[in-house]
């Protein structure tokens, strides 16, 4: 995963985190993340 997806992920989770809305990473990106 590069770097550029990462920072966009973080910001992503920080923004719904920060908004108390909850979220699931699912498909190809959580098999990528998760080591698939």
């Amino acid at each position: 995963m590069s770097e550029k997806v990462k920072v966009a992920l973080n910001w992503l989770k920080g923004l719904l985190e920060s908004e108390n809305i909850e979220y699931q990473i699912v498909g190809g990106l959580a098999a990528t993340i998760h080591g698939g």
